[in-house]
């Protein structure tokens, strides 16, 4: 049975749209560009870099599965 599976895809596509959503809104924010240290805003940049690349893998996964 794939609905164990399929959920926990699901899930886990979830939680990387909600990261994607907080990343996008940290580094759009000039406040933030402006005060933060650079090697913070590297880091954040790599992790949403890394999110949109584990969100591609999962909807391939998913897509393949359905």
């Amino acid at each position: 049975d794939l609905k164990p599976i399929i959920d926990r895809l699901n899930a886990k596509r979830g939680k990387l749209e909600k990261e994607i959503v907080k990343l996008n809104s940290m580094l759009q924010s000039e406040k933030f560009i402006n005060k933060a240290p650079k090697d913070v805003v590297r880091y954040n940049q790599n992790k949403l870099k890394e999110a949109h690349q584990t969100l591609d893998k999962v909807q391939s996964s998913l897509a393949s599965i359905t």
